[in-house]
């Protein structure tokens, strides 16, 4: 869907210019993708909205939307894989050429407002933008906020790929309370009865309520980098429990949350695990490492990788249900599992998609 800049001529043969720059669907979903995800690269833009398109139309489109002033950009931090190659360059250069981390500008957030773009109002009002020709975060800052933006568009992507979840709230730096911001928090809605039936975009949450039939599963993510005092961590924790027993959380998200705690190192998921459990024994919550063997699945990213509770050290799917069971403890039940994920893509690759999720590989009947 294009835009229309009306640029016919209007009384007196004069030329009537569009108020707002034009944009068509693909710049605006990129626009409502960065609000909701603060930053992000080009490898991330491109896989959430460019998949089928070019490198050439990507790149148009970001010049487009910088010239405009609705993004901005700034060079982007050094990764590991720049740090190996070259121990020379200016920071964000790989092979001479300038990578650039991307968000939504305050005139972007205001064209999406004009345009009617966002059908939610919490959606619209929680979106994050800057001044896109303020100061721009340190290096240090957006690898804390890059890694939390490619948690997110995994998972984002994971969740468009799958024909049950009919729709999806996604927002970092999301403010709960005076004494809670979640790096994240991630909503998905799903039917096992009916598969959606436009698979190519993302279904955003637009304010309807939950349905009969339709489960919500809902994640907030806390990103560890090691920075962080371990008294700080502990009292984060606390909040998660004490909000889940005061009713906040049921209040603005309409149930329980699933702490998803992202950690760097091995020895430092355990220490947090031992501190969770000091504040909440029997709470909920995951702790997985950013890696291909831990929460990034090497075919099938950050919604299928491997999670563990922090109570116990066991392996629990991402996508599991939570509730209240005897004692306070924590009860989860999987929702669907990666078994049955792949048993669909097999099905659908031979032609013969299922509208409900296979049965899980041994089950009876």
């Amino acid at each position: 869907m294009k835009i229309d800049p009306q640029t016919g001529q209007g009384t007196f043969g004069m030329t009537i210019y569009p108020g707002l720059p034009p944009l068509d669907a693909r710049q605006l979903a990129l626009l409502r993708l960065l609000g909701r995800i603060e930053v992000a690269d080009s490898t991330i833009i491109g896989q959430a909205i460019y998949r089928d398109h070019s490198a050439t139309t990507c790149k148009r489109d970001l010049l487009h939307l910088h010239e405009h002033r609705l993004i901005w950009r700034t060079p982007a931090p050094p990764t590991a894989h720049a740090l190996a190659a070259t121990t020379q360059g200016r920071t964000g250069r790989v092979g001479g050429r300038r990578r650039y981390v991307y968000g939504l500008s305050h005139e972007g957030k205001s064209v999406l407002e004009q345009l009617d773009a966002e059908p939610d109002a919490r959606s619209l009002d929680a979106l994050k933008a800057r001044d896109a020709r303020g100061r721009y975060p340190s290096p240090s800052t957006l690898g804390h906020d890059l890694q939390v933006a490619w948690w997110c568009a995994s998972a984002l992507e994971g969740l468009r790929r799958l024909p049950w979840c009919h729709s999806v709230f996604c927002q970092t730096e999301f403010v709960v309370s005076a004494q809670q911001r979640m790096d994240a928090a991630l909503v998905a809605r799903f039917d096992l009865t009916t598969p959606r039936p436009e698979l190519a975009q993302l279904p955003w949450f637009d304010g309807s309520p939950l349905r009969p039939g339709q489960v919500e599963l809902r994640w907030a993510l806390e990103l560890d980098t090691g920075t962080e005092a371990i008294p700080v961590l502990l009292r984060k924790f606390v909040c998660y429990r004490d909000h889940h027993a005061d009713g906040v959380y049921a209040q603005i998200f309409g149930g329980p949350v699933q702490l998803v705690l992202v950690v760097q190192t091995e020895r430092r998921a355990g220490l947090l695990a031992s501190e969770f459990q000091r504040a909440w024994p029997a709470g909920w919550g995951l702790v997985s490492l950013p890696h291909a063997s831990a929460a990034d699945h090497p075919l099938h990213g950050a919604l299928w990788g491997v999670y563990r509770r922090l109570r116990d050290s066991q392996v629990q799917p991402l996508l599991s249900t939570v509730a209240p069971g005897a004692g306070g403890r924590a009860e989860e039940r999987a929702l669907l599992s990666l078994a049955q994920w792949e048993a669909y893509l097999a099905q659908a690759a031979a032609g013969r998609a299922p509208r409900r999720p296979p049965p899980e590989p041994g089950a009876a009947g």
